[in-house]
């Protein structure tokens, strides 16, 4: 609003003419009636009425939005997108694969799988499914842990004299495993209906832990860059111990790991410069011309596998490829179940944070567009996408922000953008799968690594929390280092239970504080934020804001006590003690009561005679504070105050009715509004 708008509202005038009402009358005159519940019986009965066509719609969107779509106007629209997000998953699959430590070819195979019942029940139409770093790192520290582990084993077999075979778990059954798992957790919550448990997960926990996430991507990445490999260490300071060893293979390599290392360094080197050139200059000027983006990363592993065939590279400098990628599609194959309890754990961080990290991403992307995303639908889609997936060698899939915003930026209208893709890709594993073989790792890493910038510069993000909210920025430095130096699990829980904390806390806290009376109204505002509010003297108004249970009882007695400045059980201390006084005056001894001195400074209750608690603003109310609002109401009593209580909404005051202090003669005396109690209080007198 300008000012000049403002100007105008002030010399509008409201005039308002009604009798001052008691809670009583004021239900009278509005017809208040407490809404009836259903029973469960009448529940059980509607919920057996059951619309099918209804539940078809919601359990299988797909249903919902075919029949309505624009062949002729959105077709197009999804076949340009549908090839964008195809030329980036290749790239992109095949290093996020090498990330959770499996073959190559399963980022491919993430591409399809997973994403046909995405396709069919999720609600989110814009959102590409796929490889997402994080979850691939999630996966890869458990099959380094279980994978080709002699003490974690399986029958693989039986012996000619019937005796048991017992093998090693492999890469692909751990991985499978893990996605088995993420799945089911997934579809639990679908059942529970727990889609908003994401809510617990702030903005500032996910932005901080994708960032710590960040840090252990480019350290696993840094080292095809160099051209070292290391130990795979686990627990605290994990990346300190990474990082040592590094730099200890850098600088006492031997001649052959010296060529390997500048080989990769080179190449890496001019794959980063080439993909930042690209980002910064190239892109920005053709997005001028086209919204279709450049494909520098396909462009760049094309020209991999070429200069790696042509100078041989692993052969000559020791540049490790990718390795094997067989041709076609996986057979259906169950996964092993004997790691689920040793897997719960990282499988159930797995579900949270990719089903976190799709909602945040599938919210963005819907604004603005004619569909609503479904939390609990998003849930069963990726459950069923995972159980599906884990049967054809394929990880914990989620969604991935670059290809997302890409697809939506070209022009993506609906789920038929990733049936293009897929097709695509379903194209690519039939006929030139093999093609990728020769690939450098180094290649894929720099990759990686310059797809990652957005991530890792979400630490400049932390100003900003910082400002907003000093609590904010702590939780985010905490939950970095968390995940930093501790672990990746580690620092999700510790966000996790910080902010369950401080939500806890915030529900405890109350906002409380004195009311005034603004001068020709009937508004009554925060003296200490409204300087023309005024106190009228002989009342002291107590606004509080929050819920009432049994953990703030206490709180609201004490928020009482210091507002109004009277401390009602101090004050019979004091009338006891000015008793003894007056009566050991009267043996001769010197009176100090009221009159000839103080004995402990002026009674405040010359100056105050009520006490109105404002609860407008309270959310809730159980039986433990019900009852200690008749218990500040006797303390006041017992001194000669009187205690008000204004602004009940509808459940306070049922709720206060059903505790039965409403009723007798030992009713508490309840208000519409603070007006109301302070005229008819001093109409009394």
């Amino acid at each position: 609003m300008n000012p000049s708008a403002d100007e105008g509202v002030a010399h509008i005038r409201v005039t308002v003419e009604r009798p001052v009402l008691s809670q009583e009358i004021f239900h009278d005159v509005s017809e208040y009636e407490k809404p009836n519940k259903d029973g469960l019986l009448k529940r059980a009965r509607r919920g057996c009425r059951v619309d099918w066509a209804s539940v078809a719609r919601r359990t299988v969107p797909l249903a919902e939005w075919l029949p309505r779509y624009e062949w002729t106007h959105d077709l197009p629209c999804d076949l340009i997108a549908g090839f964008t997000v195809a030329v980036m998953q290749v790239p992109q699959g095949l290093g996020y694969a090498l990330l959770a430590n499996v073959p190559a070819i399963v980022g491919i195979y993430m591409a399809v799988f997973p994403v046909i019942p995405y396709i069919l029940f999720g609600t989110s139409r814009h959102t590409s499914m796929g490889t997402f770093a994080v979850i691939s790192l999630l996966v890869g520290r458990a099959v380094t842990q279980f994978a080709n582990n002699p003490e974690f084993v399986h029958p693989g077999g039986v012996f000619a004299n019937g005796t048991e075979v017992m093998v090693e778990y492999s890469v692909m059954e751990v991985a499978t495993h893990i996605t088995l798992l993420v799945g089911l957790w997934q579809i639990l919550m679908f059942f529970l209906r727990l889609g908003s448990i994401c809510a617990l997960l702030s903005d500032v926990l996910v932005n901080s832990f994708t960032c710590g996430a960040g840090v252990h991507i480019f350290t696993s990445q840094l080292k095809a860059i160099l051209g070292v490999t290391t130990q795979r260490y686990s627990g605290p300071f994990q990346l300190v111990k990474t990082y040592i060893e590094m730099v200890s293979k850098l600088v006492s390599s031997d001649e052959d790991a010296q060529i390997t290392i500048v080989a990769a360094v080179v190449i890496s080197a001019v794959c980063i410069a080439v993909s930042l050139f690209s980002v910064y200059i190239i892109k920005p000027r053709l997005a001028k011309v086209t919204r279709v983006p450049f494909p520098c990363e396909l462009i760049l592993v094309v020209a991999g596998v070429l200069l790696s065939n042509h100078f041989d590279l692993q052969g000559r400098f020791g540049l490790p490829s990718i390795g094997t990628i067989p041709k076609g599609l996986p057979e259906p194959v169950l996964p092993q179940v004997g790691l689920s309890a040793e897997l719960m754990a990282d499988s159930f961080i797995a579900a949270i944070v990719s089903y976190a990290t799709l909602m945040s991403m599938a919210l963005i992307l819907a604004r603005g567009e004619d569909y609503q995303v479904d939390a609990n639908q998003e849930l069963l889609a990726m459950g069923l996408g995972n159980l599906v997936g884990s049967c054809f060698s394929c990880i914990a899939f989620a969604a991935s922000l670059s290809r997302s915003i890409v697809a939506k930026s070209v022009g993506g209208k609906t789920q038929l953008t990733a049936l293009v893709s897929l097709l695509l890709i379903v194209l690519t594993l039939l006929w030139v799968a093999d093609f990728f073989e020769p690939l450098p790792r180094a290649v894929l890493a720099s990759i990686i690594v310059v797809a990652l910038r957005s991530v890792l510069l979400q630490i400049l993000d932390l100003p900003a929390f910082w400002r907003l909210s000093k609590a904010d920025g702590l939780l985010w430095v905490t939950v970095f280092l968390s995940v930093v130096l501790i672990d990746i699990d580690y620092g999700l829980l510790v966000g996790f239970l910080l902010s369950a904390a401080r939500v806890f806390m915030q529900g405890l806290k109350a906002y409380t504080c004195l009311l005034g009376k603004v001068p020709n109204t009937d508004l009554y505002l925060d003296i200490k934020r409204y300087k023309a509010a005024f106190e009228i003297p002989g009342f002291k108004i107590v606004h509080y804001c929050g819920p009432l249970n049994f953990a703030t009882r206490q709180r609201l007695h004490q928020t009482i006590v210091d507002l109004s400045g009277i401390d009602p059980q101090e004050e019979q201390r004091r009338r006891i003690k000015n008793k003894n006084s007056e009566e050991t005056s009267s043996n001769g001894k010197v009176n100090l009561g009221f009159e000839g001195g103080q004995l402990e400074g002026p009674s405040p209750l010359n100056k105050v005679e009520v006490v109105i608690l404002d609860v407008s603003g309270v959310s809730s109310l159980d039986p433990s504070s019900a009852n200690q609002l008749l218990s500040i109401r006797d303390e006041f009593k017992d001194i000669g105050v009187h205690f008000l209580v204004a602004g009940c909404s509808g459940p306070i005051f049922e709720q206060l009715r059903k505790c039965g202090l409403l009723a007798g003669e030992n009713a508490l005396l309840i208000y519409p509004s603070v007006h109301d109690a302070v005229r008819i209080y001093l109409q009394d007198i």
